[in-house]
């Protein structure tokens, strides 16, 4: 893929609140380092397509989506760098999606060439084989690692309900339309327009709003902990990131002035992966760990990574991440996977992240023994010089020491901060490293007071 020539993006601002942190005293952990950055390769079109997007990531980095042609779509799978066309119900009409895969690389989702529905969920056990599912209008869209199928059916013109099917048997998982995905707990998300729920051995508990009033609950991935990623709208009418554990919501950090945010996905480790709409239909992909956000684009080693439309599908529990990218100038869209790196400067963690109270801030991959300053603000703003360190250009407006730590053997460095009760809102950290003047990028922390 040709990329253009790189353009400075101007970045979201946030209003000042003035409020400081307070110094840090400084300690160290034997657990292994978790920085990271994320190496990109971008996946194929299969022969006789133009555009081609994932639609899940599974666990052994295998891809499953769709092509588009000229009046054509058919199902795909990304093995590696490989790219396979699915075989569907009719082999002279190769019209379908797929929607879900597992760890095995087992995939599901519909088949728009069945003689007898106008859709039929299928499952492809491998890549030259699909199977029915269902003998009715239906679609699968999700499997576990137990082969446990979630879709939904039709039960009446312009109705449909969700289902659960495992081994030829299936069964009703209630009266709303439509449903989401399946862990290897055989918890599944089911939601409707308007509200979603976590349906658990045969009972649905819904997913409380995040605060009164909101009017839109989406339910989107749940890992192996039963943590569901989703995002509320409010009365005012946007989309806020939340996190539900245990049933207990939390909301996420995003960049400011974004016009709707949410997580699609979340691992076994609680890392999410989701997005925000910074104009019009057009997204930025954001990766949210132990309280704290981060661009995707900021942790990309390619060049000219923000002038890529990056939409996010799939974050699995080795942190691969599946994407749909466009650059600005090139018309279609591809898949691509992102690779994590262990590199790179990062500040990784913020626990509790809670106003009133200390707070541990954790930064990996600084050189051991060497200084680290980590620095804070209410704004990010165009890249700047820090006089303190040759060459270290920080992004946020008049940067503030929070306090300066020796990162361990193991590069790590842990800043125990007290956060005054009045910090409230969004916040974004930087860490500098004095003996190389790298600096992380940045990532946004949401302090708000505990429920």
């Amino acid at each position: 893929m040709n990329q253009p020539a790189c353009a400075r993006r101007q970045s979201a601002r946030l209003r000042a609140t003035g409020v400081a942190l307070a110094a840090a005293t400084i300690a160290h952990s034997p657990m292994p380092v978790l920085a990271q950055r994320y190496s990109m390769t971008v996946l194929p079109v299969p022969e006789g397509y133009v555009s081609a997007a994932p639609a899940s990531l599974g666990g052994n980095g295998d891809i499953c989506g769709y092509a588009v042609g000229s009046n054509m779509y058919g199902p795909v799978v990304w093995r590696g760098s490989r790219v396979i066309v699915l075989p569907t119900l009719e082999q002279e009409r190769n019209r379908g999606y797929a929607h879900g895969i597992n760890g095995q690389g087992v995939i599901v989702g519909q088949d728009f060439t069945s003689p007898l529905y106008p859709q039929q969920a299928v499952m492809w056990p491998d890549e030259s084989t699909v199977v029915p599912i269902l003998d009715q209008d239906s679609l699968a869209t999700g499997i576990n690692d137990n082969l446990i199928v979630v879709g939904e059916y039709t039960t009446g013109i312009f109705r449909t309900q969700p289902f659960m099917w495992k081994d030829g048997e299936w069964w009703s998982l209630g009266s709303m339309p439509f449903s989401g995905a399946v862990n290897n707990l055989n918890q599944a998300v089911v939601r409707s327009n308007w509200q979603a729920w976590l349906w658990d051995r045969g009972v649905l508990h819904e997913l409380p709003p995040l605060n009164p009033g909101d009017r839109r609950i989406y339910g989107g991935e749940i890992n192996e902990r039963g943590e569901i990623a989703g995002a509320t709208e409010g009365a005012d009418g946007l989309s806020r990131a939340v996190l539900w554990t245990n049933l207990v919501p939390r909301e996420l950090a995003m960049p400011p002035d974004n016009l709707g945010a949410g997580i699609i996905w979340v691992n076994c480790d609680g890392i999410a992966l989701g997005g925000y709409e910074t104009s019009p239909n057009q997204f930025e992909a954001t990766l949210h760990h132990h309280n704290l956000t981060t661009a995707v684009a900021d942790l990309l080693m390619v060049p000219c990574a923000h002038d890529l439309r990056m939409s996010p599908w799939g974050i699995n529990d080795d942190r691969q991440i599946a994407v749909t990218v466009q650059y600005s100038m090139q018309s279609g869209y591809r898949a691509a996977r992102l690779e994590p790196l262990d590199m790179g400067l990062t500040v990784w963690s913020m626990k509790p992240s809670r106003p009133g109270r200390r707070n541990v801030i954790e930064v990996n991959h600084g050189t051991p023994g060497g200084r680290v300053s980590l620095l804070w603000g209410t704004q990010r703003g165009q890249p700047h010089p820090w006089p303190q360190c040759e060459g270290a250009e920080i992004d946020i407006v008049d940067p503030r020491i929070a306090g300066t730590a020796v990162a361990g053997p193991d590069g790590r460095a842990e800043f125990n901060l007290f956060i005054p009760a009045d910090a409230l809102g969004l916040h974004v950290l930087q860490a500098v490293d004095h003996l190389t003047c790298e600096v992380s990028p940045p990532a946004w922390a949401l302090l708000k007071v505990e429920n």
